[in-house]
């Protein structure tokens, strides 16, 4: 299953701040690398609402990437020096481009966007829900370091009449980098569960 993990930033120039860089630090680590290498069938987008900027980070083609702050700051400075040259489309690193394309249009093809939203449906009961009722080969999950983007992305979504999932958890996950990681355990749970009952399904016809 395809997974793609959206950030929304404010502005490529808030990567000057230390805070932050440390911030889209952890959430590098946590969507893309696992204990034996790195999640080939997700792409990790730093999204930046003011400047409708992309940057997409593909698990199936990235080099180089490890889980220390330090190497990951040097990467996130090329974004940011990116940002400086013109044209749509840039190669920031191996696996690493970044596109002037607004939201809207990055979110069609997907089967499931969600969007982290306080007062949204629980994960748990989402993730049980939508293993029963949906057929989809793709997802995509929306988080932000800052809620009032959220929001700002949340009315452009009803403005556009976009069909997409709000979805909480619990009150004690309130970093960005920890909903990722949370969202991708769910997701890994429900996999191995329909990979299980499908086996049992087949094992029962025999």
């Amino acid at each position: 299953m395809r997974r793609h993990i959206v950030l929304i930033l404010k502005d490529i120039s808030s990567l000057i701040s230390k805070e932050l860089c440390a911030k889209v630090a952890k959430c590098i680590t946590n969507a893309l690398l696992i204990s034996h290498g790195i999640r080939r069938d997700t792409i990790l987008s730093l999204y930046f609402l003011s400047d409708n900027i992309h940057v997409n980070i593909y698990g199936n083609r990235v080099r180089h990437i490890r889980p220390d702050e330090q190497s990951l700051r040097g990467i996130i400075r090329k974004i940011y020096r990116a940002s400086m040259r013109r044209g749509s489309f840039t190669k920031i690193h191996e696996g690493i481009f970044m596109e002037r394309e607004t939201l809207l249009r990055r979110i069609k093809g997907y089967d499931v966007v969600t969007i982290h939203y306080h007062k949204g449906i629980d994960i748990e009961y989402w993730v049980d829900e939508l293993s029963k009722e949906y057929y989809f080969s793709s997802i995509m999950f929306i988080a932000s370091v800052n809620d009032s983007l959220l929001e700002e992305v949340n009315k452009m979504f009803a403005d556009a009449k976009i069909e997409y999932f709000r979805i909480t958890f619990a009150s004690i996950l309130g970093e960005a980098h920890q909903l990722i990681i949370v969202f991708h355990n769910y997701l890994d749970n429900m996999l191995r569960c329909s990979a299980k009952r499908l086996k049992n399904s087949k094992q029962t016809y025999k």
